[in-house]
């Protein structure tokens, strides 16, 4: 019955790479995309502004291991690359500020290489970092928190006198 057809993915979601102080994180939509691929490739192109990464063997000449496969690893997660030499070579000829911004850019897929290949030109600057606003949260519910079991010891403590005294 199904004789003809092909069965298709549907990826939730955009396919894009963030450019951080920290790393290059490529979404779950391009490890997809490169067939979840062990070893890949990078090229960069300081004329076109691009980046593009392509599925390779681990024996191929500048491949670079890409996915670790142990029991806990999901390709929907992405794969973040920490390499600083990448990070500033796109940081230096895109001039970005990576220490107080975020870079995203959106994918255009070729076929014809089987490579992923992002337009740094076109990537969206998000605000400041979030990671700062929400550990500046956390202290702050920890303070919170803080200040509550501070409360409760000391209601414990006067509960367990008043026991004590009757």
């Amino acid at each position: 019955m199904l004789d003809g057809f092909i069965q298709i993915t549907l990826l939730k979601g955009s396919t894009f790479v963030t450019v951080t102080g920290k790393g290059i994180k490529f979404n779950g939509n391009v490890v997809y995309r490169i067939q979840k691929a062990e070893f890949v490739r990078l090229f960069l192109n300081p004329k076109t502004k691009q980046i593009a990464i392509q599925k390779c063997r681990k024996q191929d000449d500048y491949s670079v291991l890409f996915l670790t496969r142990d029991k806990n690893w999901n390709w929907r997660n992405g794969v973040q690359l920490n390499n600083q030499l990448l990070k500033k070579k796109i940081r230096d000829f895109m001039d970005w500020d990576l220490e107080n911004y975020t870079y995203r850019a959106y994918v255009f897929f070729s076929e014809e290489d089987n490579a992923v290949i992002f337009d740094l030109k076109s990537a969206r600057k998000l605000h400041k970092h979030k990671i700062k606003k929400y550990a500046d949260r956390r202290i702050a519910d920890a303070k919170r928190n803080k200040i509550y079991e501070t409360m409760i010891f000391q209601f414990a403590q006067q509960r367990k006198l008043k026991f004590q005294i009757n």
